[in-house]
């Protein structure tokens, strides 16, 4: 007998094995089933949070947008008022001065009782002309006000979804201008900035949501990985062997005392921050995961990674509570991997086999995880990875970031620019 299912020789083994992977099967259908469902209607305290969040956020920059627009409007009409003011202050200023003159004029004729016919009419006129002026004075300034009625109101803010495929069409909403120079570089974000790292000219310097740029003085080595404590308000900076820590507020680059349980020979390779932890991974075979409290960074837990493999980039989302990571064989192939707190791994999507390491980004407003492969290929992997997507960018993108208060997506490309994206 010939089972229909899957087309092989029906056996009671055969028959508990194939309900056993039909059993898993439907397993992974239902818990896909709940997430939908917990994201259409939720039901604990945290997704309806996690929602309330996301739609206040979005407020609030709405909020913000209109008191931007009311100040410039306001400080517009203000202005205004203080050219009219001083334009019939001007006038005004002048029929005073011609005025005090035929007064003068006047005053000295009738005192020396010398004037006749002629100086009367003459006076009058010229006193009849200097109250013309005065009472004209606002006649003679033209306000071009644009009428209320005729101001495309609606068009000044616009609400619209933002989709990954949109970034092959459109356009950045800002361009600065960098020098990446040669061999590479790195980035890492805040909520409010980011900082770009070019590793031949050795040289950090932080960019915030206009394109300003600060330089930071940086001589400490090359930076293999950045990212961001937003409990401790510092970035974190990994080279070879030294984690360094920068604060934004006071401009102060650290050196921690980290204590790894790595081999010397191990370099830290890429990094991570989960509340008050540091997780740090090495650019080594069959090396390991390593966390560190970032009270003291002294490792308190580490996972193993397989013999044959090693981990390009790690990230933390911290909207699901779980780990992104690329890992690389020795045959070149790359596999994205989505992982619960306690390191097991909950789902991997294979990714290209190619020589070169990928970049790694959480990007909320995606709901997913960008991945570049250094090229002008970028690929999106849902945030469940259960599904990725890749688009072809018009320019070859090395890295992005995202700065999560003002939802702006940067990438930086290789023709030494920053192309920025309110998404």
């Amino acid at each position: 007998m010939i089972c229909k299912g899957c087309e092989t020789i029906y056996s009671t083994s055969h028959f508990q094995q194939h309900r056993q992977q039909l059993a898993q099967q439907l397993d992974k259908i239902v818990h896909q089933h709940n997430l939908l469902q917990e994201l259409l209607y939720p039901t604990s305290s945290s997704s309806m949070q996690e929602n309330n969040i996301k739609q206040s956020d979005l407020l609030k920059i709405i909020e913000q947008w209109k008191y931007e627009t009311i100040k410039r409007i306001e400080d517009a009409a203000e202005l205004a008022q203080q050219q009219v003011t001083q334009l019939m202050n001007e006038t005004t200023d002048k029929v005073k001065k011609d005025f005090r003159l035929v007064a003068n004029e006047i005053t000295h004729s009738q005192s020396e009782d010398n004037y006749v016919e002629q100086d009367l009419d003459s006076w009058t006129e010229q006193l009849n002309k200097l109250k013309q002026q005065l009472l004209t004075t606002t006649q003679t300034i033209e306000l071009n006000i644009i009428p209320n009625n005729e101001i495309d109101w609606s068009s000044m803010i616009k609400i619209k979804k933002f989709s990954f495929n949109s970034l092959k069409i459109m356009k950045p909403s800002r361009i600065v201008n960098i020098v990446h120079g040669f061999g590479g570089i790195q980035l890492g974000a805040s909520a409010k900035s980011f900082v770009h790292y070019a590793i031949s000219q050795n040289a950090l310097n932080q960019y915030n949501q206009n394109g300003h740029e600060k330089t930071i003085g940086w001589n400490f080595g090359r930076i293999n990985d950045i990212c961001y404590s937003h409990d401790l308000n510092q970035y974190v900076m990994i080279t070879s062997n030294s984690v360094y820590a920068y604060n934004e507020n006071n401009n102060r680059i650290e050196k921690k005392p980290i204590r790894s349980g790595s081999a010397p020979y191990m370099q830290y390779w890429s990094c991570t921050t989960t509340p008050q932890m540091l997780l740090i991974s090495y650019d080594h075979w069959g090396s390991r995961i390593e966390q560190f409290e970032m009270s003291n960074y002294k490792m308190i837990k580490y996972w193993n990674v397989s013999e044959n493999e090693y981990v390009g980039k790690i990230r933390y989302n911290s909207d699901k509570d779980q780990f992104g990571l690329i890992v690389q064989d020795r045959q070149n192939n790359h596999k994205f991997e989505l992982r619960n707190k306690s390191m097991e791994i909950l789902r991997s999507i294979q990714l290209d086999n190619s020589k070169w390491g990928k970049f790694l980004l959480v990007v909320p407003p995606l709901d997913g995880w960008l991945i570049l492969y250094q090229n002008n290929t970028m690929v999106l992997v849902n945030v469940d990875c259960t599904t990725k997507q890749s688009i072809e960018y018009t320019d070859e993108v090395l890295k992005a970031t995202f700065m999560k208060d003002y939802n702006c997506l940067v990438l930086s490309i290789k023709n030494n620019q920053h192309h920025y994206f309110s998404i």
